[in-house]
């Protein structure tokens, strides 16, 4: 089982209310989404073994950036480009989340959605 957390809208989100102390990623502000961080961070822990993969289709070095600006730099994480052969990559038993209704062979959780994950 492997976690795989998309970056824009999801582990940052954009069109909140208030600017994030950091600033902004291209000129938008944005907000870190404390919640999934917290749940990675502990995903992390309790799955040490596992691989983390933190993506974007901005890029694997733009979602490395953006993972340590959100504090995610510690997780051991995979960063890659999000494209149809990453997405390849995701297994049934996969945990994923995503903005986007993306087709993959495991569910897909959105930015909003980390209690129905929280100790499973």
């Amino acid at each position: 089982m492997r976690l795989f957390v998309d970056v824009d809208d999801t582990l940052v989100l954009y069109n909140q209310a208030g600017v994030n102390p950091y600033g902004a990623i291209c000129g938008t502000p944005y907000i870190v989404n404390e919640p999934l961080v917290a749940f990675i961070h502990w995903w992390a822990k309790e799955h040490p073994d596992a691989l983390v993969v933190i993506w974007s289709g901005g890029g694997r070095a733009y979602a490395q950036n953006v993972a340590a600006r959100a504090g995610c730099s510690d997780v051991g994480a995979a960063y890659l480009c999000k494209d149809r052969d990453t997405l390849a990559l995701v297994d049934k038993d996969d945990i994923v989340f995503d903005d986007q209704p993306i087709k993959v062979s495991a569910r897909v959780w959105g930015p909003h959605d980390v209690a129905g994950q929280q100790g499973g």
